[in-house]
């Protein structure tokens, strides 16, 4: 009973959207990362694209692939669209933005939909652009990383210490605490090492 309720629902669901994107042009997005089990999700997230409202986005796949690269989530993009929009075709000319990371990958699949979708216009993340830049000079320079990374290790789980940072830098933050898979964490950590090294010197 629930197969047969939930498949109806998500039918209804499915027709909604497609209602609601029915006049307008139309955006993808692309997401992948991987799961508490390290396999490899990728999403495909719709919206309108309407020029004074903000769209709604809706998640109308999500598939678990063997690998990631540019031949895969270009197929699944193309399968999922497809599926969606049965029975009809994809209205090649209303798919005009394709947004995601800019991983080199991802770059790939945004060259490879622009043949089915001339009229499409890739997006990438600006944040993950930095964030490269952010890993490549972490990679540079492993002195600097180094320091970072003692830093962090000096004040994790140590209230004492954090104590007397406060007291001999009173309203000054701690550094803080770079998560390498949490963007921008490193480069502000970098900056605010710098910074407390001019304090502590003065």
């Amino acid at each position: 009973m629930r197969k047969k309720n939930v498949h109806a629902v998500y039918k209804t669901v499915i027709q909604e959207i497609k209602v609601s994107l029915d006049n307008d042009s139309f955006h993808i997005i692309v997401d992948e990362s991987t799961d508490t089990c390290s396999r490899y999700i990728v999403r495909l997230i719709t919206g309108a694209l309407q020029e004074n409202n903000p769209c709604k986005p809706y998640l109308i796949a999500s598939k678990e692939l063997d690998k990631t690269n540019n031949v895969t989530v270009t197929r699944f993009v193309q399968s999922s669209s497809s599926e969606f929009f049965l029975p009809n075709a994809i209205p090649a000319e209303k798919f005009l933005m394709f947004l995601s990371d800019a991983a080199l990958y991802i770059v790939k699949v945004g060259r490879n939909l622009k043949i089915f979708y001339p009229n499409m216009v890739h997006v990438t993340c600006l944040l993950h652009g930095i964030n490269i830049v952010t890993e490549t000079v972490r990679t540079r320079y492993p002195l600097v990383n180094k320091l970072i990374s003692n830093v962090k290790k000096v004040f994790l789980k140590a209230p004492l210490r954090m104590q007397m940072y406060k007291e001999r830098l009173p309203g000054v933050s701690l550094p803080p605490e770079p998560i390498i898979t949490r963007w921008g964490t490193w480069i502000k950590a970098a900056y605010s090492t710098q910074n407390t090294s001019k304090l502590l010197r003065n």
